[in-house]
C-alpha cells in the first residue's frame, strides 16, 4: 500500500464536484470580458525560470535532466511561459491579447494549511496594452470572479487605493458598464460596481506594468508584487 505524497491532493468527487464549479464560474466570467482559453506545457526548460528568478529558485523547483540531456522543470508559474509564446507569435496576434488558462502548478516548499507542492491557478492575462483600462479590467474580473462566487467584498483598511477608487479614476461614470462586454449580461443579480479584491489593493507603481494579471496580489505600500502567503524557510 503506498502513500500519497505529500504536498499532494486527491480529489473525492463531492470535492471535485465543488472544485469544478469554481473553476467553471472563473473561467465563465473571463470569456464575459473577452479572454480567450489557452493551455500551456507541464515542463519547461529551467533557464526560463532561473532568468526571470535566480539562480536561488531551483531549490523550490521540481527539475531533472531529461534523456536528451535537457535540463527541465515542472511549471512552477505561468508568467515565463505566456511570455514565451507572446514572442513567438507576437506579430501574428492581434493587441491586446487576452488569455486565459486553469491548470497546475507545482513548487517543492514547506507544505502547510491550504498550502500543497501541486496547486492549481485560474491564471488571467492581458499582454499589449499600456492603458490603465487594462488595469482596470482585471480587477474588475477579480471583483466579479468574487461576487459570482458569493464571496463577500473585502474593503482596504489602510487607506490604500481600493478597486473601486482605481476603476472610477478611469472611468467618469459608471465603471461596471464602461468594462461590460457585449456578452456579459446586466442584471440585478450582478454586483453593480467594481469593488476592492482581497486581500490587499494595488498601489500605483503596478499599473504601468504588464502584463497585467489576476493571480498577483499587491502589497499596500511597496513596489513589487507579492502572493497571499509568506514563503517559508524550509521545507521536508
Amino acid at each position: 500500500m503506498y502513500d500519497r505524497l505529500k504536498g499532494f491532493k486527491d480529489f473525492y468527487p463531492d470535492e471535485m464536484a465543488a472544485r469544478r464549479e469554481v473553476i467553471d464560474t472563473l473561467e465563465g466570467v473571463a470569456r464575459r470580458y473577452g479572454f480567450r482559453e489557452i493551455a500551456t506545457p507541464a515542463m519547461e526548460d529551467v533557464g526560463m525560470y532561473v532568468d526571470k528568478s535566480g539562480e536561488g529558485i531551483v531549490e523550490e523547483l521540481y527539475t531533472f535532466t531529461d534523456k536528451g540531456g535537457r535540463d527541465v522543470s515542472l511549471a512552477p508559474e505561468l508568467t515565463p511561459t505566456v511570455a514565451r509564446m507572446v514572442v513567438a507569435k507576437g506579430q501574428e496576434l492581434s493587441k491586446p491579447i487576452k488569455w486565459f488558462s486553469t491548470r497546475p502548478f507545482w513548487r517543492y516548499e514547506q507544505v502547510q494549511q491550504g498550502r500543497f507542492r501541486e496547486f492549481y491557478q485560474t491564471n488571467v492575462d492581458i499582454f499589449g496594452s499600456a492603458e490603465p483600462e487594462a488595469d482596470a479590467e482585471i480587477l474588475a474580473f477579480a471583483a466579479d470572479s468574487l461576487a459570482d462566487l458569493g464571496l463577500p467584498p473585502r474593503s482596504s483598511s489602510s487607506g490604500s487605493p481600493t478597486a473601486t477608487s482605481l476603476a472610477n479614476c478611469f472611468a467618469p461614470s459608471n465603471p461596471r458598464s464602461t468594462y461590460r462586454t457585449p456578452s456579459e449580461p446586466s442584471t440585478k443579480a450582478r454586483r453593480s460596481t467594481v469593488r476592492s479584491i482581497w486581500p490587499c489593493s494595488p498601489t500605483p507603481a503596478s499599473l504601468s506594468r504588464t502584463p497585467k494579471r489576476s493571480t498577483t496580489c499587491w502589497q499596500p505600500g511597496t513596489k513589487t508584487s507579492t502572493r497571499f502567503w509568506k514563503r517559508p524557510t524550509g521545507r521536508t
